[in-house]
């Protein structure tokens, strides 16, 4: 399964690049249903890469659709208030490049709240069908067990946990009692319990956790920690992005989204942005690099 970094970082390639069509085209007059048909294009690409369920793609092109509409309504009302009879093609190109930068600014912020809710709703379905295609045969199903889990999942990671419907997957009577027994002795619940509310194993947003099917004989016959052993599924944390590294990144996509825009048009305000983003991207690369070394935690301190 892809990553949630991944996943961010092409649906921002993909926000960029929308963004981007949209502004290019208010600038320069492109009709309507050109702009949207660039739109569908890159939202076709992003979807089939990401193989994006229709939910998602409907969500996809409904920020993208509202996002032109938004700036265009705009920029379109900021053009009526301005005196534009008496002026000359150049000079009225020039006004369409900065009130659309000026209509697209207010936009930056509003990418990486989209790009995160997306992300999450793709983690969540691609959990959803990992987790459908352990569960939909076998009886038991062992979960990870990670260091340092959220405090709410720490009692049920690690765990030996039962289908639902386990009696229907079982042909003998005899291996019915057994397992029954065995539910029964050592207290077990259903994967299906686990899973959902309240404790939301796997689904809760950044939980890393996930399940494998394991054969009847080696449950009846090992504990949860031999088999964790066994199946390798004691799991090192994955390491966080530091504040420092986040603050870089932001930066960074907001020049990477400056610079494109800046391939298109010129306005008085975009070199500037540019400039002082630049100058936010050295800063907090400099403080990322920092902040990995394990000396330098008082100097992080008296820098913020």
């Amino acid at each position: 399964m892809m990553t949630k970094n991944r996943l961010k970082t092409v649906l921002f390639g993909y926000e960029i690049r929308v963004t981007a069509a949209i502004s290019n085209g208010l600038v320069f007059s492109v009709p309507k249903q050109k702009t949207l048909k660039i739109i569908k294009k890159e939202l076709s690409r992003v979807q089939k890469y990401l193989n994006l369920s229709y939910s998602e793609t409907h969500s996809l092109w409904l920020d993208s659709y509202s996002r032109y509409m938004r700036v265009s309504k705009k920029a379109f009302s900021s053009l009526r208030r301005a005196k534009t009879t008496d002026l000359e093609y150049d000079d009225m190109l020039k006004l369409r490049k900065n009130v659309v930068y000026e209509t697209v600014r207010p936009e930056f912020k509003l990418l990486e709240h989209e790009k995160n809710d997306l992300a999450n709703e793709i983690e969540y379905r691609a959990k959803k069908d990992q987790l459908a295609s352990v569960t939909d045969s076998g009886v038991f199903y062992l979960c990870s067990s990670h260091i340092n889990p959220a405090k709410d999942h720490a009692e049920w990671e690690g765990k030996i946990y039962v289908s639902a419907d386990w009696r229907n997957r079982v042909s003998s009577e005899s291996d019915r009692m057994r397992i029954a027994a065995y539910i029964q002795n050592h207290q077990i619940r259903t994967v299906e319990w686990v899973t959902g509310e309240p404790v939301w194993m796997i689904f809760r947003p950044n939980c890393k956790h996930f399940f494998i099917n394991v054969d009847v004989e080696e449950v009846l016959g090992n504990s949860a920690r031999k088999l964790l052993k066994k199946y390798d599924m004691y799991m090192e944390p994955e390491k966080e992005i530091s504040y420092e590294e986040g603050q870089f990144k932001t930066y960074y996509e907001r020049l990477k989204m400056l610079s494109y825009l800046k391939e298109m048009f010129d306005a008085e305000n975009l070199d500037k942005d540019m400039s002082e983003t630049r100058k936010l991207v050295q800063k907090w690369n400099v403080l990322r690099k920092m902040s990995r070394q394990p000396w330098n935690q008082v100097v992080r301190a008296r820098i913020r």
